[in-house]
């Protein structure tokens, strides 16, 4: 229920009138005028004029018109006598008219709030706090069309009734001028205003007037005569503006079967409520929840090697259906429990490098956070990509070990010279003998200087070797082709941070294979 205004002897709220207009600086005259000529009495009159009419109103009390009697001079027969002059109105400055302004939003803004009003409180300080707020308001009203009403689809349900609210926020109703959204709060009624302290007051909850405004904007007043409540004759006219909004915007999609009920009485707040109760009712909820964790069920990890899914790619889909189920525990959802992340995460892994990982966690009755099974499965992916020789997720095109392209020119500026450590192509490294193959900057520098320099004269002798390849016999030819096949098998990204570049690499056209200088590598 809502306060309109103070119910007082008419005698009486007059004189409160008065020393009101008074306090705000007007003199004796004007405020004469205002109260009795013409007849701004009550606090509600004043509040339901526009700053037009006052405007009209200083004017009039200014230049009334009119003449009006006076006593003329005179002495003897001519003492006592009155003549007619122009009536010289009564003065009142701008900066008074301004305040008189400024009173009348005070007197609207009490309303907007469900507050009771007190004329005495009406000081050019109390009005004043109001000023930049009235403004924000006057210019939030002018606001362009609708064209900028927040989208409503199918994946962003949630979001939008939120997004609409504060879209309403920024635009005022054009007589009520209060912010919109409170057409659409969920409680109809508002505290006592004794037990729910006004913005700015030490003990408020409120964080600024417009959130006041918004919890606290009359949408139903109990009429003093029949004791009975009624409709706010502002929130209805505010609830038509919100319905034009929310049906135009609306009108065309596949929503507009749930506002077309509400045509004819055009009730913003009701098509509101039941748009809502068909998108995040409790059956919608249950729906959004349940499809949720059939679709964690569904997941799959099974090592095949495809361009668009992996590890990260299976961990974010994941990740998104936890965020949609802790969402809808804002709506009643029970939401799901971290061992139930855990169990989806772990079942939908049946790819046979990370089984260990599975197994290690089955042990400790998988009674871990889901960030930290995770963190067990990265852990455990990183140390199968620094081992030598091991297969990865994916392979690389044949020319990664080529001496003139792919891994091995781009690392060989950062890799250990044959200089540093002294290679002597004549000496005999044979009893440091390491697998040779292809190793990438940290393995390379891992190695002891003999086993680098062993590998040096390997390749070099390897070189000499298949110099003059190109007159070579059919069986050394089928001998090459096998070599290669071999390479094939054994080459492989050991870092996933290689998977953008490698997949690039691989769409390229391959290049001719050259028979004689394909397996033969510069000198290191």
């Amino acid at each position: 229920m809502a306060a309109t205004g103070i119910q007082a002897d008419p005698s009486i709220m007059e004189i409160r009138m008065e020393l009101m207009f008074k306090g705000l600086g007007l003199k004796d005259a004007a405020a004469k005028a205002l109260v009795h000529e013409q007849s701004i009495s009550t606090p509600s009159i004043l509040r339901d004029m526009s700053e037009y009419d006052i405007t009209t109103l200083c004017k009039v009390i200014r230049k009334p018109g009119g003449q009006v009697e006076e006593n003329a001079p005179g002495i003897g027969r001519n003492a006592g006598r009155t003549r007619m002059v122009p009536n010289p109105g009564a003065p009142i400055a701008m900066i008074h008219e301004t305040r008189i302004k400024l009173a009348r939003f005070y007197l609207k803004y009490k309303e907007m709030t469900s507050r009771v009003v007190e004329t005495r409180a009406m000081t050019p300080d109390a009005i004043q706090e109001l000023h930049d707020f009235k403004l924000v308001l006057e210019i939030e009203s002018e606001l362009p069309d609708v064209t900028t009403i927040p989208n409503l689809t199918h994946d962003r349900i949630f979001e939008w009734f939120d997004e609409f609210r504060e879209y309403l926020d920024e635009r005022v109703g054009k007589a009520s001028q209060r912010p919109l959204s409170y057409v659409v709060r969920k409680n109809t009624a508002v505290k006592p205003s004794m037990l729910d302290p006004e913005t700015g007051k030490p003990d408020s909850t409120y964080m600024n007037y417009s959130h006041e405004v918004h919890d606290r904007a009359p949408i139903k007043v109990r009429n003093e005569t029949t004791r009975n409540e009624t409709y706010d004759h502002h929130f209805l006219a505010d609830n038509v503006t919100v319905w034009k909004i929310l049906w135009l915007k609306l009108k065309k999609g596949k929503y507009s079967s749930y506002l077309r009920p509400f045509l004819k009485s055009r009730d913003a707040r009701k098509a509101f409520f039941a748009l809502h109760d068909q998108l995040l009712g409790h059956a919608a909820i249950a729906n959004y929840g349940n499809a949720a964790e059939n679709r964690l069920k569904d997941l799959v990890l099974d090592g095949t090697k495809t361009k668009n899914w992996n590890f990260d790619k299976y961990l974010v889909e994941h990740k998104e259906q936890h965020m949609i189920l802790e969402k809808l525990k804002e709506y009643g959802h029970a939401g799901l429990s971290e061992s139930s992340k855990v169990n989806h995460f772990t079942l939908g892994i049946t790819d046979p490098t990370l089984q260990p990982v599975k197994a290690s966690l089955a042990v400790s009755g998988f009674d871990l956070s889901f960030d930290a099974v995770v963190t067990s499965y990265r852990t455990y992916k990183s140390s199968l990509q620094m081992q030598p020789g091991k297969t990865a997720n994916k392979r690389v095109n044949v020319s990664a070990v080529s001496a003139t392209s792919g891994n091995r020119t781009s690392d060989r500026e950062n890799k250990i010279g044959e200089k540093e450590d002294g290679f002597d192509s004549s000496k005999d490294y044979s009893k440091f003998s390491v697998k040779p193959r292809f190793y990438k900057v940290g393995e390379w520098n891992g190695l002891s200087k003999a086993q680098r320099n062993f590998l040096r004269a390997n390749s070099r002798k390897k070189g000499n070797k298949h110099n003059g390849t190109k007159n070579a016999r059919p069986s050394e030819l089928k001998t090459m082709r096998a070599q290669i096949a071999q390479l094939q098998r054994e080459v492989a990204v050991v870092d996933e941070s290689d998977d953008t570049e490698s997949s690039d690499e691989a769409q390229q056209p391959p290049k001719k294979k050259k028979k004689s200088t394909f397996l033969v590598s510069k000198k290191r």
